[in-house]
């Protein structure tokens, strides 16, 4: 990670600044808002020291491959988002776990494995040499097959409430 395959770990440290900006725009005006930035910047800067810690351990002590780094970096990003909802849920007086809408979750990963296995099986037989068109083709299956799996479900009933003037309709 830190070695001469630097290139490699570029596009890692990419996708790690896109999941911190994606944190601070979810917690970030809330936290504002509610006058909680010392807490939040303790909190961001307690996990961002853990997880440069703990590679740092990793590489110069452990020898472990980068992809058990992608992994340390995954358990140090759900810690993180486990304290943000636990601030956000002394700003509300509510349980940490009443914020997070598991069975909205449950049904999205249980669609979306479905949706992902068919696409796999679907498509494991088709070898085709260009990778773009493999990407539109299997996006394209995938995206049918969840859609045509949600049209009853919530995601549909919250498109119908945003179209209809903010009035929820069964």
């Amino acid at each position: 990670l830190y070695g001469k395959l630097y290139i490699e770990s570029a596009s890692y440290f990419r996708i790690c600044s896109l999941i911190n900006f994606i944190n601070i725009f979810c917690f970030a005006p809330l936290l504002i808002g509610a006058k909680k930035v010392k807490d939040y910047a303790f909190i961001m800067f307690s996990v961002a020291v853990l997880l440069y810690g703990v590679d740092y351990l990793f590489v110069n002590y452990a020898s472990v491959s980068a992809l058990m780094l992608t992994v340390v970096s995954l358990i140090c990003k759900l810690i993180l988002n486990l304290l943000m909802f636990r601030l956000v849920s002394k700003i509300v007086n509510e349980n940490w776990y009443m914020l997070i809408p598991l069975k909205s979750l449950s049904v999205t990963i249980l669609y979306s494995a479905i949706a992902g296995l068919i696409t796999y099986f679907c498509y494991k037989g088709a070898y085709r040499d260009n990778v773009f068109m493999n990407l539109c083709i299997t996006f394209s299956i995938y995206s049918i097959i969840l859609i045509s799996m949600m049209y009853k479900t919530f995601i549909w009933t919250r498109i119908k409430m945003l179209f209809n003037n903010g009035k929820f309709i069964k």
